[in-house]
């Protein structure tokens, strides 16, 4: 564990989870980079996403990770009793995502809706969260 400034501690973790609140204050692990500037904040997040009333026949963990890829990369997947809760994603929040898409073949295809952890905007001009 190295302190690089009093807002950016490096800890060396074989991977990368997610945000949390410590002490009421906002701590965000990230996977390292060669471009890390600790003066611009990242604005790729771990965010809970899921994919409410998902039809049965689509729950499988190679549909759901295929689902997961036209937002991002899978980190996580959680399966409880409803398969369509808990997928972990890094995104860029500075982008903006779909909150539906359309599941095909398409005349049979339907709107599946998309449910994303509520997440702190990014601001451009500053660079933070």
């Amino acid at each position: 564990m190295i302190v690089l400034d009093p807002r950016h501690v490096l800890i060396k973790l074989s991977f990368s989870c997610c945000s949390y609140f410590v002490n009421n204050c906002y701590m965000k692990l990230v996977k390292w980079s060669l471009f890390f500037d600790i003066i611009v904040e990242s604005p790729i997040i771990s965010i809970w996403v899921s994919f409410p009333n998902l039809r049965p026949h689509l729950f499988s963990p190679c549909i759901l990770h295929g689902l997961c890829l036209l937002l991002g990369r899978l980190f996580k997947m959680i399966m409880p009793l409803q398969w369509d809760l808990g997928r972990l994603l890094p995104l860029n929040v500075s982008k903006h995502y779909p909150n539906s898409f359309w599941i095909v073949p398409d005349k049979l295809g339907y709107i599946q809706y998309v449910e994303m952890e509520a997440f702190l905007p990014f601001c451009d001009y500053y660079k933070s969260l």
